[in-house]
């Protein structure tokens, strides 16, 4: 509390909740470690927002900035954003890193032309966990006391017809596939292993066949709808 009250002092702007720096990096990192306020988080996403669409919704941020920014966005129903910033052909993104043939990750983002100093590197690699926890939902020990309580929360975005993603956890494999079947449904296939316990719960906006949007973490095909 009193390292956070000390960021607090220091780093933010609270006429703009712009925080020191004003870039994508600080903005969403203060997001993230939950610097801000819950009354203040909106007016911060929006500054957030901003910067982006500044940058022609283009990721400016280095590998600590990369670690939490589609995570925020996310976390404020913007995973379509995220998604597509991820995924563009142009500088920066991953998506320019296969443009220019890239089969792994790379050390840094490079204009066509130039060369990474490593194109095998960790630096820029929770993108991995993004596409697990996001887009598959598979969130492991949300609540930070058993490594098998298991939260599965999937993002369905108008860009991807399917997600599939799977985590090996102590109690064995647990295993997210969701596809859309028609335009208003979708086949969500759910496997967990024994021994794992928690919930299942819906985006805004979707619900089970039983009208519910939460359900206790079980093995099944569920119709989205």
């Amino acid at each position: 509390d009193k390292l956070r009250g000390a960021a607090r002092e220091h780093l933010i702007n609270y006429d703009t909740m712009t925080v020191l720096g004003d870039c994508q990096s600080s903005q969403a990192m203060a997001i993230y470690y939950k610097l801000f306020k819950e009354e203040e988080k909106n007016k911060a996403f929006e500054v957030l927002l901003r910067l982006i669409k500044q940058s022609n919704n283009s990721m400016d941020v280095g590998i600590l900035g990369a670690r939490v920014l589609f995570h925020v966005l996310s976390d404020f129903d913007e995973t379509e954003l995220a998604f597509q910033m991820i995924t563009k052909k142009e500088f920066p993104s991953y998506g320019n890193w296969i443009e220019q043939g890239a089969t792994s990750l790379w050390e840094s983002f490079q204009l066509p032309g130039d060369c990474p100093e490593s194109k095998n590197h960790h630096f820029f690699g929770d993108i991995i966990s993004w596409f697990v926890k996001r887009l598959a939902g598979i969130c492991i020990n949300p609540n930070e006391v058993n490594p098998n309580e298991i939260a599965l929360k999937p993002h369905f975005i108008p860009s991807l017809s399917f997600a599939k993603g799977y985590y090996d956890t102590t109690a064995g494999k647990v295993c997210s596939y969701w596809e859309k079947d028609a335009p208003d449904k979708i086949i969500w296939y759910v496997e967990v292993a024994e021994g794992c316990s928690g919930y299942m719960l819906l985006p805004k906006g979707y619900c089970f066949e039983d009208g519910s949007n939460q359900k206790e973490l079980q093995n099944g095909r569920f119709l989205v709808v």
